[in-house]
């Protein structure tokens, strides 16, 4: 009978991680600020909040990133795709799911890197063209004042399309675009010699190339470049090479230097303040070994890894902190491999509508959960303090109402914030293009406003916590945990026509007389040059073609959560295992099979 009941349990909990597994949602992808230096701002899209960007903060669809007068930034989209922000750029992500990024650059001059082998497309779009790598390489993209775009291919080759067809670019020239979307003029010459921001983006490309962490690494996983700098690989039995961060104080741990932030469709996310800190705390678990101290282990190489906010299992204790605080505190322990998940996002939670959360009562922390057991393992804070953006410290606690579905915390103003620093008001930008121009229209995306979220988590504690508990029949769980006795539900602008006046401006479907003049400059500034984008064959290379308008459709508040989007097919079938990152999988992006640098790039 005892044995019987074992299998029970066990194929509740295989059952239950193939529930959970659907919240894993391909076309909910998320990006990471990986590099900031100067005045560097961010538009929430889900608010339209502006708030100050700091590394490891998340974007997600409809976010935008903005420089100011000297600054720089860095956008990482898979482990193969950043794109870079000059002084006084502006860009906004307008799609992104596994498989496919598409970027809108309103103003500046950004660097696209694709720095090594992916199945990932990617796509930078302009008010008048769209830009797509064809192999990995440098391509510069920039947006002048007055609309003009232009497009420098430093290494590699892109596609530059219109609605009337496309034109490909090589590596060493420049093309320049001006006049609307719908009938553009263009030129082609040679490339002007490298300036600074060029020479600074081979030095950043040439640092994460020399980066090994991806031999140990799935190319799923984002941001492990980062790892050698800080840690070290070690192979510890079971688990194989894993990861452990280098001068780290006697009371570190993991999910302990950083905040907790509201994230649209994830809720609440972790943002840490460790440099390293993107891939060891949105994929993979960590475990304590006595040699080794915390390590991180990334999960198996060849098994499909999706984006979480956070691996880690929540409790609360002390009564409730005030309106929409379901306790007094909050603490949070880091999942080990192996150990289940069960995310508090998704469709099931987005926006909170007729949802509770699931309490487990009088729960010993230490017999469910390994690094509970580990000195100074257990993290926690005042629930205010949580959703303000504190950073926590160690907390001991033998007991807990163990949590799950959504965390009883309803998020305030502060919670958007990645950083306590202010944005500055001359960083805001005052207004930027109406539409911009995209090979494929981009999916609309169903999105509930940050104020219904924060209403929809305000409803769900009052009706989790504002009513008499039921006792709830006991799950399948693992070997430790509570018994049945303990377990509770508490109930219930575009640009000017352009200037046709010199006879050498072709139009569409005219014959090219040369693709760069006989005798090229540095940069193409002659007006005779300019010509239109040729008509017919090269038109049938872009599919899809339409002017962008805006994706994001605001949603009422009783609406069911349901996002209406394409999902991009996965690159690669999920393994039957489990590890790292979850039993159930660990992250959004592609799956390539080359993991290193490229070769043979020429600078």
């Amino acid at each position: 009978m005892k044995r019987t009941m074992l299998r029970f349990f066990a194929v509740g909990f295989f059952l239950s991680g193939l529930a959970w597994a659907q919240e894993d949602a391909p076309e909910h992808g998320v990006a990471r600020i990986s590099l900031i230096d100067g005045d560097v701002s961010v538009r929430r899209g889900d608010s339209g909040e502006w708030v100050a960007a700091a590394v490891n903060g998340p974007l997600v669809v409809g976010d935008s990133l903005v420089t100011g007068a000297g600054a720089r930034a860095e956008i990482q989209f898979d482990y193969a795709n950043m794109l870079r922000l000059s002084s006084d750029t502006e860009v906004r992500i307008s799609q992104l799911e596994n498989g496919r990024a598409q970027v809108q650059v309103a103003r500046g001059t950004t660097m696209l890197s694709v720095l090594r082998d992916s199945q990932v497309e990617i796509e930078v779009d302009t008010p008048n063209v769209a830009v797509r790598p064809v192999q990995q390489g440098m391509y510069r993209i920039g947006v002048s004042p007055d609309g003009q775009s232009e497009v420098t291919v430093r290494d590699g080759e892109a596609e530059v399309s219109t609605p009337s067809g496309a034109e490909r670019v090589r590596a060493g020239s420049t093309m320049l675009v001006r006049g609307p979307a719908t009938d553009p003029l263009f030129q082609v010459a040679r490339a002007a010699a490298p300036d600074s921001w060029d020479r600074w983006n081979e030095d950043r490309d040439r640092s994460l190339e020399r980066s090994g962490s991806y031999q140990y690494v799935s190319p799923d996983i984002t941001g492990a470049d980062d790892l050698d700098s800080y840690g070290r690989w070690v192979n510890v039995p079971p688990y194989g090479w894993v990861w452990s961060p280098n001068g780290t104080a006697a009371d570190w741990a993991p999910y302990r230097y950083g905040r907790w932030t509201w994230l649209d469709w994830y809720g609440w996310s972790w943002v840490s303040y460790d440099p390293w800190g993107w891939a060891p705390y949105h994929y993979g678990r960590w475990f304590y070994g006595a040699r080794y101290g915390w390590c991180w282990f990334p999960g198996p190489m060849h098994e499909r890894h999706y984006w979480r906010p956070a691996l880690v299992a929540f409790f609360g204790f002390g009564r409730g902190g005030g309106v929409g605080l379901g306790f007094g505190s909050l603490g949070w322990v880091p999942l080990a491999p192996y150990e289940p998940y069960y995310p508090w996002y998704g469709r099931r939670y987005y926006g909170g509508y007729n949802r509770t959360t699931v309490v487990f009562n009088n729960t010993n922390m230490s017999s469910v959960f390994r690094n509970a057991r580990v000195a100074n393992g257990v993290s926690g804070m005042g629930a205010h303090e949580f959703v303000s953006g504190r950073t926590p410290g160690a907390i001991r606690v033998t007991e807990g109402s163990l949590v799950r579905g959504p965390i009883p915390a309803t998020p305030v103003g502060d919670s958007l914030r990645y950083t306590d620093r202010q944005v500055r008001a001359s960083s805001v930008p005052r207004g930027q293009p109406a539409t911009f121009y995209s090979r494929r229209q981009a999916p609309a995306v169903q999105r509930i406003p940050f104020e219904q979220q924060r209403r929809g988590m305000e409803q769900v504690v009052q009706r989790s916590f504002g009513a008499s508990p039921t006792v709830q029949s006991r799950p399948g769980v693992a070997a430790g945990a509570p018994s049945s006795s303990g377990w509770r539900r508490l109930d219930q602008p575009g640009s000017a026509p352009a200037d046709r006046s010199s006879s050498s401006w072709r139009q569409f479907g005219d014959a090219p007389t040369s693709r760069a003049p006989a005798s090229p400059p540095a940069r193409p500034t002659n007006p005779g040059n300019w010509q239109a984008y040729p008509r017919g064959a090269s038109a049938s290379r872009s599919e899809g073609i339409r002017i962008n308008p805006p994706i994001v459709r605001a949603r009422s508040a009783t609406y069911e959560s349901r996002p209406s989007v394409s999902r991009a097919p996965q690159s690669a079938p999920r393994s039957s295992g489990s590890g790292g990152g979850g039993s159930h999988g660990s992250s959004g992006g592609s799956s390539s099979s080359n993991s290193g640098g490229h070769s043979g790039r020429s600078r």
